[in-house]
């Protein structure tokens, strides 16, 4: 009792702050998952030591676990084999955190859950209520961050975007819940709310990634689960084979002038950066530079005339494109690896018996997609956290629909 107990005051903590604190420190979304791994993990295990072994991934798990040894091959031929190494030694603790704890969600009890989401969705509300904030007042609680703590205490403060990606994300085991409380009517007006409103908070990708998985919770809801995940996954095959050959292709350079300039990063510099990594990346199409050589491959750019030469050209350390990075470092290969990740994790979903549950889940995972291809590199540590954060309070919300604590969550 003590156990779950700890458990419960420390979700409570998390889940009233985590998204404010995410707002003003995006570079903490990793400490976040760990506050939410670790204990579950060690508590059951302290009193459960043979749960340990044998060790049964699901087939998700497996298919990461495949991806992350083929980089580690990679590194044999990698421009950068050092950076690479730790890049797998994070993926690596991150998969196995995420394998112990997600088995051990029952030690929060159903009345707990129920709390704990109740908890998420205040504190979703106080992180909507500081942005608003933010954006009457220019800022300012983002200016006094940024200067005290770094002028300060030396601390390299992320952007406010990161907080925004994990609120976006985060919004669907809240809507899953307000579905299945009959509150259809205020699940909707919350994600309508998040897509007109994180635009204001410069932040394209969050929307964009809202967008797909909004789009994908309404067609789950009216499609055969069959169909729509087979059309999802001969979609994803598709994209991940043919996305260097498609930006190759495309007019890209010759057109650079007429592509508009954006708030931030322009539209331009992303295309352009991605038009000369699907050029770099179809130079080693089966296997790739190797893991860690997106950065020396992208900033090699700084040194062709052609790119250098087009009008606005700027030179990036990697392409803001999960899957054409993931083409880069590791090839045809590593891309049909990431596809089958997501294609098994659609399979697991399908196998949910809660209509509302299995819905939540493909737009949660859509969703986390979405943001992948439009704004950030394959393996940024915070942004894979979101996904896993997101995915623990799905189990929450799930957890808090079960009828009693030995009943398995729907």
């Amino acid at each position: 009792m003590k156990r779950r107990h700890f458990l419960f005051q420390l979700y409570q903590l998390l889940a009233l702050t985590m998204l404010p604190l995410a707002l003003f420190a995006g570079a903490a979304i990793p400490l976040i998952f760990v506050g939410f791994a670790i204990p579950l993990a060690i508590f059951h295990l302290t009193f459960n030591t043979k749960a340990i072994f044998p060790l049964t991934f699901n087939s998700a798990e497996l298919v990461v676990a495949s991806l992350l040894a083929f980089a580690l091959i990679s590194c044999l031929w990698s421009l950068n084999p050092e950076s690479g190494i730790t890049t797998i030694i994070r993926g690596t603790c991150l998969l196995f955190l995420f394998y112990f704890s997600r088995k051990y969600i029952g030690d929060i009890t159903c009345e707990q859950a129920k709390k704990l989401i109740r908890c998420l969705m205040l504190g979703m509300a106080l992180a909507i209520i500081i942005s608003i904030s933010e954006i009457l007042t220019e800022g300012v609680l983002t200016k006094f961050f940024n200067y005290s703590l770094n002028n300060f205490r030396n601390i390299n403060m992320a952007k406010l975007n990161k907080g925004v990606v994990l609120m976006t994300i985060t919004c669907w085991p809240i809507v899953y819940w307000l579905y299945a409380q009959k509150r259809k009517k205020l699940a909707v007006a919350m994600w309508v709310f998040l897509v007109i409103f994180t635009p204001f908070l410069e932040s394209s990708t969050a929307t964009m990634g809202l967008i797909i998985g909004g789009i994908t919770f309404g067609l789950s809801l009216y499609i055969n689960k069959k169909i729509l995940i087979g059309i999802i996954s001969a979609g994803l095959l598709l994209y991940n084979a043919l996305l260097p050959i498609s930006m190759h292709l495309a007019p890209i350079y010759e057109e650079a002038e007429n592509i508009p300039i954006v708030s931030g990063l322009s539209a331009r510099t992303r295309l352009l950066t991605l038009r000369y990594a699907s050029d770099k990346a179809l130079e080693k199409p089966l296997l790739g530079w190797g893991m860690g050589s997106a950065d020396e491959v992208c900033t090699s750019a700084a040194n062709d005339k052609n790119y250098t030469a087009i009008k606005g050209a700027v030179v990036l350390n990697h392409p803001h494109n999960g899957l054409m990075q993931t083409h880069v470092e590791l090839g045809m290969m590593g891309a049909l690896l990431l596809a089958g990740i997501y294609i098994a994790t659609l399979r697991l979903i399908s196998r949910m018996s809660d209509p509302l549950h299995y819905s939540a889940a493909i737009a949660l995972l859509m969703n986390f997609w979405g943001t992948q291809q439009t704004g950030f590199g394959m393996w940024q540590n915070w942004h894979w956290c979101t996904a896993l954060i997101a995915a623990f309070w799905l189990m929450i919300a799930s957890r808090a629909l079960a009828t009693n604590d030995t009943q398995k969550a729907p």
